[in-house]
C-alpha cells in the first residue's frame, strides 16, 4: 500500500498563513491586556460585600422579599 503524501508547498502555505495571522493580530494584544488591568481608582466594594453576605442563603433572600 502506498502512503499518500501532500506536497511540501501546502505545509509552507499553512505556516505562512499562521505567521500572517499572528503578525496581524499582535497589535490587538496590548490593548486587551491593558483593558484587563485594574483601575487605580477602583471603588472599595468591601462594605457592599459584607452587606450582601447574608443573602448567600436563598431562604433569607426570599424572606426579605428578593425573588
Amino acid at each position: 500500500m502506498y502512503a499518500i503524501r501532500r506536497p511540501r508547498s501546502d505545509q509552507r502555505f499553512a505556516w505562512a498563513a499562521a505567521g500572517w495571522i499572528v503578525l496581524l493580530l499582535a497589535p490587538l494584544a496590548p490593548s486587551s491586556l491593558l483593558a484587563q488591568a485594574a483601575e487605580p481608582n477602583a471603588p472599595d466594594l468591601s462594605a457592599v460585600r459584607t452587606a450582601l453576605e447574608k443573602y448567600k442563603d436563598p431562604y433569607v433572600a426570599i424572606r426579605d422579599g428578593y425573588f
